[in-house]
């Protein structure tokens, strides 16, 4: 110890430092390198399952409407508080059998998108067979955007293998001539 000294210890720029560790953890099979975690990297519930539960809880509560599928319906008025914890379980259900927790997300939460469009539609005043017809229709665009952010953002599928070349960038031909699209 020296008296009359102060050794001077030069901190890191702190908002470097909260960029370089956030969202940042190793991921399995990634080595020891720390890679992205990206939102739908882990088990949660999205827009989806909340719009889903929301647009449910209110045309029950609100008597406009009764709820369509035949298994949630003996549950009545506890419907939405239901779905939640039922969405939720079924993707750790799905990660615990091997899907990727990011393909579990986009699963269920496509189908809370089939629920969330059909029942604002139902609520509007559509019939049955059109507002369903919304809401695979809005699964599938949900899923899709779901999709293509997670891939941009992570460089990988939602089942985690590496990402093709981008599609808008020309290809090289392969061993065949043909070039790939």
């Amino acid at each position: 110890m020296t008296s009359g000294t102060v050794p001077v210890v030069e901190t890191p720029d702190e908002q470097a430092v909260i960029e370089a560790t956030k969202d940042t953890e190793t991921l399995p099979g990634s080595g020891t390198e720390a890679a992205t975690i990206h939102r739908l990297d882990k088990v949660r519930l999205g827009p989806g399952d909340h719009g889903d539960a929301l647009t449910t809880g209110y045309g029950i509560w609100s008597g406009v409407a009764t709820e369509a599928n035949p298994v949630l319906a003996p549950f009545g008025d506890a419907v939405p508080l239901l779905v939640l914890p039922v969405k939720f379980g079924l993707k750790k259900l799905l990660v615990a059998g091997g899907t990727a927790p990011a393909r579990a997300n986009v699963t269920i939460e496509s189908v809370g998108a089939i629920g969330t469009c059909s029942n604002i539609a139902v609520l509007s005043g559509a019939a049955f067979a059109p507002a369903i017809s919304l809401g695979l229709f809005c699964a599938i665009i949900y899923g899709d955007m779901l999709t293509k952010g997670y891939e941009k953002d992570t460089g990988r599928t939602l089942d985690g293998a590496p990402t093709m070349v981008d599609s808008d960038e020309p290809q090289a031909p392969d061993e065949t001539g043909s070039s790939m699209i």
